[in-house]
This record gives C-alpha cells, structure tokens and sequence, in this order.
C-alpha cells in the first residue's frame, strides 16, 4: 500500500489577497501540482525515496505521495 501524507501549511489573509505557504523541503518546485479553483486550493505531488547502500541507514522523513486541499473563505 502507498502511503499518502500532507505537509503543513500557513495560510495568510489579507484585505486584497491570500498568502499560502506550504512546508515541503527536499522536493523540486516541478514536482508539486498547484490546482486552484473558485473556493479551493489543491496541492499535490510525491517524495520520492533515493536508495542507497550505506548499512544501518536510517530515516524518519516522509516519502510518498501527498495530497492536501485547502477551501478559501471568499471566492477567487
């Protein structure tokens, strides 16, 4: 089974515009999908995990895909 996560945001309002930043280090701006609507954001994308042969290799970050949809209090 594929695991799934979704990274943490920020999100910022201001009287003319809204500001989101999304917490996704290691990972290639053309490795994210930014799909905005009228009322939502969806950002989505994979870590992909780099094989390596060095023994006793451990880690704790997350690989996969992820997926996370944000709805806006106002229309865009």
């Amino acid at each position: 089974r594929e695991a799934v996560w979704t990274p943490e945001i920020e999100f910022h309002q201001t009287e003319d515009a809204f500001t989101v930043r999304v917490q996704l280090p290691g990972i290639k701006a053309e490795d994210v999908d930014v799909q905005v609507s009228q009322d939502a954001i969806a950002i989505s994308g994979e870590r992909k995990f780099a094989q390596t042969d060095v023994k006793g290799f451990r880690s704790e970050f997350r690989y996969g895909k992820f997926r996370r949809v944000l709805t806006l209090p106002a229309a865009v």
